[in-house]
């Protein structure tokens, strides 16, 4: 439902009531042009994976590898940079 992904993008707040920058399972993320931004990567020997989903621009990049592709984080700020993000 709706509820557990706004629930799981949200800041957790630290034991010293600051806010984190990770939700549940979720980096979370700004961008000046494309607004609010959540990746989540995984890998294990032989693939490696990238999934970022746009929030507000209602967009999600799944980028998956069958091998432990080095410029990973390279190619995903590529592609967020083609799609006008700074």
């Amino acid at each position: 439902p709706k509820a557990a992904l706004e629930e799981a993008y949200r800041p957790m707040r630290l034991s010293s009531g600051e806010l984190s920058q990770y939700g549940m399972g979720w980096k979370l993320g700004n961008d000046p042009q494309l607004g609010r931004i959540v990746h989540h990567t995984g890998h294990n020997p032989g693939y490696a994976n990238h999934i970022i989903r746009l929030i507000d621009k209602d967009l999600t990049i799944i980028i998956l590898t069958n091998n432990n592709f080095e410029p990973l984080d390279a190619l995903s700020k590529e592609l967020l940079a083609a799609l006008g993000g700074t």
